[in-house]
């Protein structure tokens, strides 16, 4: 190999203890010129095994799947309770598309026995137009997101807070990530506050407006701050606080652009039942 090996990349949501076996085959699946990359392993659980297989869609040069993982599809009437080894292979058989072509070793007491079997083809391509895709990243989102919010930019907001974890409230360790969608690049913006359990409303120019948060954990104390996050600056800045705390309140952006929050646990960790209109 001329441009030598690449790093090894895990595939996302590889679920099993045991396997038995493994292969992969890459061709275009979806015909839009870059190639996937499917996948095909052998779970050996107690008990009866079964075949899977995901696709990575979309490889670029580095091998990444830039477009995600499909979910894992199970082989069906797969008999064997110990398997020996396993491949797969990608091939249009006449059919107009690719078929799969799995092949495993059957391993009981006493002789082996190899076996092939083919299959139609089946992802979650199959089904989008009435279910939609969804698509697992070869990457996590480095904070666990409370919430998210699709910026102006094209950017996806993830704040975190303290992430449902009272040590990082002692240490006063809040975060938020900005994914700049579809790479696999973030920022940290400088997070002034626990976000955790705040509400959130856009505002009129695509600012987004987060209010309230975690004063105290279990028992639940709300906070009364307010933050504006500026998606071109990629900042957080305070705006005057409510009048009361709030933790897990919600924020509705009313017609004339001001914003009306409602509910979330005061301050004294009981329900604020007053509402109140913070302006744009």
């Amino acid at each position: 190999m001329s441009g030598g090996w690449g790093d090894w990349t895990p595939i996302p949501d590889w679920f099993p203890w045991e396997n038995q076996g493994v292969g992969a085959a890459v061709a275009d699946l979806d015909g839009d010129g870059r190639p996937e990359l499917l996948v095909f392993q052998v779970d050996n659980p107690p008990g009866q095994n079964t075949g899977y297989y995901t696709v990575g869609w979309a490889l670029d040069r580095t091998g990444r799947a830039a477009d995600g993982w499909g979910p894992w599809t199970a082989v069906p009437d797969w008999r064997f309770w110990e398997n020996a080894g396993a491949a797969v292979a990608l091939a249009d058989l006449g059919s107009g598309q690719e078929d799969v072509v799995a092949v495993t070793v059957d391993d009981p007491p006493g002789q082996n026995q190899g076996y092939y079997r083919v299959l139609d083809l089946v992802t979650d391509l199959d089904t989008a137009a009435t279910k939609g895709v969804w698509r697992l990243l070869g990457f996590d989102a480095q904070v666990l997101p409370i919430h998210a919010a699709l910026l102006l930019t094209g950017d996806v907001l993830l704040f975190a807070g303290s992430s449902n974890n009272p040590d990082n409230l002692a240490a006063h360790l809040f975060r938020t990530r900005a994914w700049h969608y579809p790479s696999a690049s973030f920022s940290a913006p400088d997070t002034p506050i626990d976000l955790f359990c705040c509400g959130q409303a856009f505002l009129a120019d695509g600012r987004l407006l987060a209010a309230g948060g975690t004063e105290q954990y279990d028992p639940f104390h709300g906070l009364r701050d307010a933050l504006v996050f500026d998606p071109v600056a990629g900042t957080w800045t305070p705006v005057p606080d409510m009048a009361g705390g709030r933790w897990y309140p919600a924020l509705l952006t009313l017609p004339d652009g001001r914003v009306l929050a409602i509910s979330g646990l005061g301050q004294d960790g009981n329900l604020n039942l007053t509402p109140e209109v913070k302006g744009a």
